[in-house]
């Protein structure tokens, strides 16, 4: 994300992808749905860049899948000091696919959202699954 490579993700995830954040209620399924999210915010360039950062605090395996939970660190910019900022406790699983065999992101969970170290001004604190809800072509 850090790249402008944001496009590299929708091909990471599982077509029955599920994206759950515990902390609003908001909860989607299908990579389809991701990717109808991504383009509408490329299209009208809502976010200028995006940082991201995933400290990882724990790893399970559970029969094929591997689930790694940690904190999801985000900046959005939409501009150089206006935006986003994620803080979300967030587990990841990701399991191999039959039809091909590589590894696929089968589901992402935002458990809670955790205050940052330091409040930024010009920055509103959100989870992720509250960045989706936006309207993105606003502002």
């Amino acid at each position: 994300m850090n790249d402008r490579n944001w496009s590299l993700l929708i091909y990471l995830m599982s077509p029955d992808f599920t994206f759950v954040d515990e902390t609003t209620g908001i909860s989607t399924q299908g990579r389809a749905h991701e990717e109808s999210l991504f383009d509408r915010s490329l299209n009208c360039h809502y976010y200028r860049r995006a940082e991201f950062d995933f400290h990882v605090s724990s790893r399970t395996q559970k029969e094929a899948c591997q689930k790694v939970c940690g904190t999801v660190e985000m900046r959005l910019f939409r501009k150089e000091d206006v935006g986003l900022i994620v803080n979300d406790y967030t587990c990841l699983t990701a399991c191999p696919q039959p039809e091909d065999g590589l590894w696929r992101l089968t589901e992402w969970r935002t458990l809670r959202s955790v205050p940052p170290a330091q409040i930024e001004e010009g920055f509103e604190v959100v989870t992720w699954g509250e960045v989706k809800r936006k309207e993105w072509c606003i502002g």
